[in-house]
């Protein structure tokens, strides 16, 4: 897997197919402005979702993966509540996650009858990235830039 092509993935794992260069939608429409990404950048550091990893939680995972016998003491770590917090983390990545080519990926697993490959854990940085990406893919309509959409009604009077 070459981790710096979006399209490639480990055999089993499910990670984002080809997708359209960016720009390719028609002309006057800017689906994701730069301005839409910071408002979701906003969205996520106010939301509770857990389902995004933080820049944070992501390298102590990383730590974890690396490394799954580290053990978090009063001496490592003095603060009995962040001592918690990362050992539930600890247990709850090794039980959910796996490092493959330095990339997180939730391990494979079987949910209500659904059997879901390894999948790619999106990480804040590029959420808006992959999901912006799948979007074009899909051909979703974007948003219409004020200024040219007048100068088109111009044109045409």
């Amino acid at each position: 897997m070459d981790i710096n092509d979006p399209a490639s993935s480990p055999h089993g794992a499910q990670f984002v197919p080809q997708l359209p260069i960016e720009g390719s939608e028609p002309i006057g429409i800017d689906p994701f402005p730069p301005a839409l990404a910071l408002e979701y950048e906003d969205y996520l550091e106010a939301s509770t979702n857990r389902s995004v990893l933080t820049s944070r939680r992501r390298a102590e995972m990383k730590d974890i993966l690396r490394n799954p016998t580290i053990l978090y003491t009063e001496r490592t770590v003095p603060d009995r509540n962040e001592r918690g917090r990362l050992n539930n983390l600890k247990s709850w990545t090794l039980k959910h996650f796996v490092l493959d080519d330095n990339q997180i990926y939730r391990k494979a697993e079987i949910v209500r009858g659904i059997e879901f490959n390894q999948r790619y854990a999106v990480c804040t940085y590029d959420s808006f990235e992959l999901i912006s990406r799948v979007h074009r893919a899909l051909f979703h309509a974007g948003i219409y830039y004020p200024l040219l959409s007048f100068l088109l009604l111009i044109d045409r009077h």
